[in-house]
């Protein structure tokens, strides 16, 4: 109960009803007096029954705002309970002044009740007629209360007309809250005659739908692997009902894919399907999937085979390999043709690039942007362990050995990588199997911290016996996992 409304309630009620009553008994004499030729005046019933009228109506008044203050949603929330409807917390309240106000002219002022009422059935039906918009939004935000196909805080949208979460149904309107953070105010009656689609009923999980297009060169399989890998990095989409890639149409210029994935958070349904699809752009960037624009004239043309680099010609492989440690060692011929063989990628914001304990077999030098590594640790919790910005390289032991990653590796802006496979590095060390020495000798000596120029020092110094007994370890991994 709001101490305001106390406070007028003993003000304005209880202190007159108190006072006409301490009064009454002094009341004929006194309007004798004023009065003597209206005999009927001087009747003490008369201030009695306004002074009990006024107790009785300041007891109702507070029976009124405690049970206004028992279905508040202040009270629902701290037990633990559903709030209650606005329209149905206004007509208990007002029930309740009603009941009051009915004892109060049947047991105080002795006249029955049910002429009174029939009086205002009578009146009301003039009266209806002159709130007939009024009287329908009223009966409908009942029928709304009734039937129950929203409540508050869920996201319905209404009709054609707008989207939003409801934040209040009062005895005329619905009121809906926009992800413009608008309100928009509906009649009842204008709602209860539109459909409604209720986005948290009956359950919170539900499905999106994104449409992607790509080129008839594409193959579909490949397309849905890489969509259904991009959704399924995402945080904020369900694992559970799994997503879904369907193949929709062979249109007029590209092959049209339909994406169904599920999530619970409504409200933030355009960040996330924002989120999925910047993802996609990056994925079919790495894989040379092609996204088509409309074509409005039919000609005849001859595509070239463009090598993968294409895209990033202003990327100078050899000076970043030069650059890699382990590639050092490697002669200039060595080094193109392993620029040749590599890759460049690029990821955006928040892919994931590599997954601990995940196989691998490739190695990332960063051209441009930065990346965190994290660990997954026994709590469950993702550690950052590090961050890495251009000229950084990571995987280095998976492409030499195969060992599973030891650490996540995140993108934490649009980043540029180039990625040596085995696959690249392969013919080299089939060519020249001493390089896989000098490679074992340099990956030993930069897990000490040493440098490249302390690294030769030690290497040439005798103090480097046990560098070179973990390298030669490191060396027969290496031989076991390319063969050679």
């Amino acid at each position: 109960m709001k101490p305001r409304l106390i406070f007028k309630t003993v003000l304005f009620c209880l202190v007159p009803s108190v006072a006409i009553l301490y009064f009454a008994p002094m009341w004929p004499d006194f309007a004798k007096s004023l009065w003597p030729s209206m005999p009927e005046v001087a009747n003490e019933k008369i201030p009695k029954n306004l002074g009990w009228t006024g107790l009785l109506l300041a007891a109702g008044l507070f029976l009124m705002a405690f049970v206004g203050y028992l279905l508040s949603p202040e009270y629902a929330a701290k037990r633990s309970r559903r709030a209650i409807p606005e329209l149905l917390r206004g007509l208990i309240r007002y029930g309740v002044l009603a009941f009051c106000v009915a004892m109060i002219l049947h047991f105080v002022w002795g006249e029955s009740v049910t002429p009174l009422f029939g009086a205002l059935g009578i009146g009301g039906i003039a009266l209806g007629f002159a709130l007939q918009e009024t009287l329908s939004n009223f009966f409908a935000g009942v029928a709304l209360l009734l039937d129950q196909p929203f409540a508050h805080g869920d996201w319905i949208k209404i009709g054609d007309r707008a989207e939003g979460e409801v934040e209040q149904v009062t005895w005329r309107a619905t009121k809906i809250r926009t992800r413009d953070s608008d309100y928009q105010i509906f009649p009842n009656s204008v709602v209860a005659k539109e459909i409604i689609v209720n986005f948290r009923q009956p359950s919170l999980v539900h499905a999106i739908r994104l449409s992607i297009g790509t080129s008839y060169d594409d193959a579909p399989d490949k397309v849905k692997r890489v969509i259904l890998e991009v959704v399924g990095n995402v945080s904020k989409v369900l694992k559970k009902p799994e997503p879904v890639v369907h193949l929709r149409a062979y249109a007029d210029f590209s092959i049209n894919y339909e994406v169904k994935c599920y999530i619970e958070d409504y409200e933030r349904r355009p960040m996330i399907e924002d989120d999925v699809m910047h993802r996609i752009w990056y994925a079919f960037r790495r894989e040379n999937i092609s996204i088509p624009f409309p074509i409005q004239t039919v000609y005849e043309y001859h595509v070239p085979c463009t090598a993968p680099l294409e895209k990033h010609k202003s990327v100078d492989l050899e000076k970043i390999l030069w650059t890699v440690p382990i590639f050092a060692t490697l002669g200039k011929e060595h080094v193109s043709s392993l620029a040749q063989a590599s890759r460049v990628l690029e990821y955006g914001r928040g892919e994931l690039v590599i997954r601990q304990g995940d196989p691998g077999d490739t190695m990332f030098t960063i051209v441009a942007g930065s990346v965190r590594v994290s660990i997954h640790a026994e709590d469950g919790s993702d550690k950052v362990v590090a961050s890495l910005s251009a000229g950084d390289v990571f995987g280095e032991m998976s492409l030499l050995t195969g060992d599973p990653r030891t650490a996540s590796v995140t993108a934490e802006d649009a980043v540029i990588l180039v990625a040596v496979s085995k696959g690249a590095l392969l013919p080299i060390l089939s060519a020249r199997p001493e390089f896989a020495e000098k490679i074992a000798e340099i990956i030993t000596l930069r897990k000490q911290g040493l440098g490249r120029a302390q690294a030769e020092s030690a290497l040439e110094a005798s103090q480097g016996v046990e560098v070179k007994s973990a390298a030669q370890s490191l060396l027969g991994r290496i031989r076991s996992f390319f063969r050679i």
